[in-house]
This record gives C-alpha cells, structure tokens and sequence, in this order.
C-alpha cells in the first residue's frame, strides 16, 4: 500500500502548487480511502503534527480554499488512465452527469472504462441553471477533455441518450480527432444511403452505414423489449456495442464514490471548496484503479476490487498514516 501513498502524494507535488497545500491535500486524499467520508473534518484527523484537531480543521479547509490548477489535475488525471489503458490507438471516454445531494448541484464527468468501474480523468461543477446554454456547455467541457489527450490518440466520446442531439453531436465530430458513441431515443429518426428518411421505430436490424443529422456513422440494433439504438461514427458495430456496454461502468463509480466516499453528502459550501474535494475524491478513486491494476489483484473484470481494495487499506491504515506522516515525495509511476 506503500506505492499507492507514494502516487497520491506525488499526484499533488506535481499539481505546481505551494507543497504545504500538496501535503496537506495528499493527506487528505489518503484520508478519504481510510475513513470512507468527505467530511472534511474526519479527514483533517489524519493531518500529523501536535496540534489541536480544530487547528487540522483550519488546516484542511486553507488548503481546499487555494487555487487549485484543476487542468494539470486533469492532465495527470488522464496519465494514470493511459498508464493502466497501455498501448492504445484510441481512448473511449464516457460522458455522464451524476446529482450531488439534493438534486440541486451536478457534476459533468468524463471517465475512462476499467474493470466493471471507471477511472475519472476531468468534471465540471455545475451549481447553475443549464437552460439555453446546456448543449454550449457541454461542448465546451468535451472540447477541454479532448485537448487534455494526446493528439496521437483517437478520442471516443461514449455517451446516453441525454447527449444525442443531432446538431450538438456535429459539432462534436467536427472536433479534430473526435468519434462519437451514442444512444438514441427511439422517437427519433436516421437517413439512409437513398436519402430517404426512416424512423427507429420500425427499424429491425443493423446498420452498417446511415445518417443521424448530417453526421455519417453505423446503426446497431438491439432487439426486444427493451430495444437499444446506439448510433456510432465508428464502422464495427461490434465495437460500437462494446463500448457502450462499458458506458454503464461509469455508473458503478458514482455508486462506489457516493456510497464510499460519500459524494452525494458533501457538507462544504463554498464552490471552491467543493471543486477541490471533488478533486480529491478522483485522486483517490484513481489511484485505487492504478493500485490494483500495478498489483494485477484480479484478473478478471467484475466488480468487487474496490470493495477488497478498501476493506485492506482500512485494515493497513495505521501504516499509510505514518507513511504519510513521514513525507515521502516519490516520483509517480
């Protein structure tokens, strides 16, 4: 468990900010794999230094309130995701939202597929009205996540239903280095090759070549009750069926990060503050994928690493909190 304290502690030395605050934010990461909470003031607890647990209170709460440079979080976000993904010609990057308490607050994820989970790579906090500006805003988002990514990679945006409009998903793909995977409502209609225009409700089978808007791509049908449409500028259908299969891994990780690390209950109010919780929270998570893909602790894909992950780190906590407490910055993998 040492090497997954050495790159969390190594994650946020190489955010660029003041080491103190990399320190403390560190510790604070560690925290929150330990004692399962995003309560800041539990988490302060394993703050070292003979002072009072007000004081680590205070501590913790300077160092949430500072300047965080969230793109270089997102960039080394996206090198451990690359890291465990190896060699690839192309990243499949699922697109969600997930609501915060209340309903009221939602977070904007972009995630990378893993073993039945995710690894988070970039979020924008959205604490505001989307109306008039959602599609806008969106955009803006998948265009930061693209820049984040190597230009040698083809980028491909997996997404639901909520992401399929016809004018949105055009200028997604006019984005250079951009494919889409996507589902469509099924109220909704394609052209094919004759431009002739045909609704999902009476299509039956597959696609290899089709229209949605003016955006060329494939059609894979899913039949049944429940039927699926995924329409995808990618030419294999079956892998067009495939990752949008893995999309719903991105559900697991908000499953794991509300039930876990207590997401959906964040106590802090500022905005900031949030943002940089937010931030630690994905720093964990992330370096609990890199930890058990590095230790190759299952090898099969379903879901219970993080859960045997945790339950050992609680069990060793003592020892990530002296080995935190000793200060070691080592550069991470």
């Amino acid at each position: 468990m040492t090497r997954l304290a050495s790159l969390i502690i190594a994650f946020w030395q190489r955010t660029g900010i003041d080491k103190r605050t990399a320190y403390t934010l560190a510790i604070l990461s560690i925290a929150m794999l330990i004692f399962r909470t995003s309560s800041v003031a539990k988490l302060s607890l394993l703050l070292p230094g003979n002072i009072t647990n007000k004081s680590k209170r205070k501590r913790a709460y300077r160092a949430l309130s500072s300047e965080l440079p969230l793109k270089t979080v997102f960039s080394l976000l996206v090198e451990i995701a690359l890291a465990i993904k190896g060699k690839i010609k192309f990243l499949p990057v699922i697109v969600d939202y997930t609501y915060l308490k209340g309903r009221k607050e939602k977070l904007l994820i972009a995630a990378v597929a893993y073993k039945g989970r995710a690894i988070p790579i970039a979020f924008e906090y959205v604490d505001f009205s989307l109306k008039g500006i959602k599609r806008d805003f969106e955009l803006k988002f998948l265009e930061k996540v693209r820049r984040q990514i190597p230009l040698t990679l083809t980028v491909v945006f997996v997404m639901d239903r909520e992401f399929s409009g016809k004018k949105f998903l055009k200028r997604l793909t006019e984005i250079e280095g951009v494919e889409v995977v996507v589902r469509l409502r099924k109220n909704a209609a394609i052209r094919d090759n004759s431009g002739k225009t045909v609704s999902l409700r009476y299509i039956k089978k597959s696609r290899e070549s089709c229209y949605y808007g003016e955006v060329e791509g494939s059609l894979y049908v899913k039949t049944g009750k429940d039927r699926v449409l995924i329409f995808s500028t990618l030419k294999d259908l079956g892998l067009s069926k495939k990752l949008y299969v893995e999309r719903m891994w991105i559900e697991e990780m908000f499953r794991d990060m509300k039930s876990q690390f207590g997401l959906g209950e964040m106590k802090v109010k500022d905005r900031k503050r949030k943002e940089a919780l937010v931030a630690v929270m994905f720093c964990s998570y992330a370096a609990l994928c890199f930890e058990d893909w590095k230790g190759r602790m299952r090898k099969d894909k379903y879901l219970s690493f993080v859960q045997n992950l945790l339950v050992k780190i609680s069990l060793v906590g003592v020892v990530l909190s002296d080995f935190t407490a000793r200060g070691r910055w080592n550069t991470m993998p």
